[in-house]
């Protein structure tokens, strides 16, 4: 049984502390340790308890969030809440930050946001003598989008496939992002056995396969695609640690 992860929130609206507490309730691997209505008495906090996550508001009296974020233990992981869309651009090249969540909290986006979360937090638990397995394990990569550079994190990743001297990083809603690396860079990158090679051109998410039938398989967008005889043999092992766990 995995352990709970621990975490904090900081917050200096009081209500929000109530109103969170009751989204959150139903995630039984979380556990609270602690809350704080200010920054500075999250400082002495977070040192003492040492918490795996932390909520993290922005726009706090005295010190802000943006201020606690230099100060505090870089292995914290922080979700920030904020009423203000704005932070999401402030924080994201924060490698501490791995999600945001706007206020009012909707239930579903909080639930997206724990599934990307405890996502990373079963790649880091994945053991080092592993050497097939990633050795820096990451959720999300930096993207290109459409105006600015993006988060895409690989729990909405479907597949990526060769476009010329780069990579399409394909998400689960179907938006493509373009990725400068070739595909067997992109191998490296991404965590085994969640992402495996199928073919010459294509790597996918083993847990967005719906149907599996010989060497071929459906995606959840319903599209088909051949698993090649030079990588059957990896996946084989892959898919069914998988399914079986």
């Amino acid at each position: 049984m995995k352990r709970k992860r621990t975490y904090i929130i900081v917050d200096d609206d009081i209500l929000a502390h109530k109103s969170f507490s009751i989204l959150i309730a139903n995630y039984d691997f979380l556990e609270c340790i602690g809350s704080c209505n200010n920054a500075f008495e999250a400082v002495n906090m977070l040192v003492e308890k040492k918490p795996d996550l932390l909520f993290l508001d922005i726009e706090m009296p005295g010190m802000s969030g943006l201020d606690l974020l230099e100060i505090i233990d870089k292995s914290i992981k922080v979700i920030v809440t904020s009423c203000y869309p704005a932070y999401a651009e402030d924080t994201y090249l924060n490698n501490q930050v791995v999600g945001f969540l706007k206020k009012p909290i909707r239930p579903e986006r909080l639930c997206k946001t724990l599934s990307n979360v405890m996502l990373l937090f079963n790649l880091e638990e994945i053991k080092p003598e592993n050497p097939s397995k990633t050795k820096h394990p990451i959720s999300f990569l930096h993207v290109k989008g459409s105006l600015k550079e993006e988060k895409i994190y690989l729990n909405d990743v479907l597949l990526c496939k060769v476009n010329g001297n780069s990579v399409d990083i394909v998400r689960d809603d179907n938006k493509c992002f373009k990725y400068n690396a070739s595909l067997k860079k992109m191998s490296e990158i991404l965590p085994f056995p969640d992402f495996i090679r199928i073919n010459k051109s294509s790597i996918i998410s083993i847990h967005k396969i719906k149907h599996r039938k010989g060497n071929e398989i459906e995606l959840i967008d319903n599209k088909i695609f051949t698993i090649g005889d030079d990588f059957i043999q990896q996946f084989e092992p892959a898919y069914n640690e998988i399914i079986e766990s």
